[in-house]
C-alpha cells in the first residue's frame, strides 16, 4: 500500500478499503490486527491528496460502525483520525476565512 499511496492515492484508497471489507469477513486471529494497520494507512492518501471531505466522512461512518460492535482497538484508531481530519478540516475552513 505505501508504493500506491507514493503514486496513486485513489487507487491507494480503493484497495485500502478492499482489503478492509476482507478483512471484516475473515475469521483468522489476526484480521484485527491486519485492519488497524490499513485503516492507520488510509488515513495517508486522504490526508494528502483532495479528498480531505471524504477521509472524515468515511472515518466518521467507521467510528459509529464501530461504536455498535464496540472494537475497541478499532474504535481507538478511527477516533484518532476522525479528529486529525476534524482539525484539518478547521484549519482549512479558518485559512479561507482570512
Amino acid at each position: 500500500m505505501n508504493s500506491l499511496i507514493a503514486t496513486d492515492k485513489i487507487k491507494s484508497l480503493a484497495y485500502g478499503k478492499q482489503q478492509l471489507a476482507q478483512l471484516e469477513k475473515s475469521k483468522t486471529p489476526n484480521a484485527r490486527l491486519i485492519s488497524s494497520g490499513f485503516m492507520r494507512q488510509l488515513r495517508l492518501p486522504y490526508r494528502n491528496s483532495n479528498t480531505l471531505n471524504e477521509g472524515f466522512q468515511y472515518f466518521n461512518e467507521n467510528l459509529k460502525k464501530y461504536k455498535l460492535k464496540m472494537i475497541l482497538q478499532a474504535l481507538q484508531i478511527v477516533t484518532m483520525y476522525w479528529l486529525v481530519f476534524t482539525e484539518q478540516l478547521a484549519c482549512l475552513t479558518r485559512q479561507s476565512i482570512t
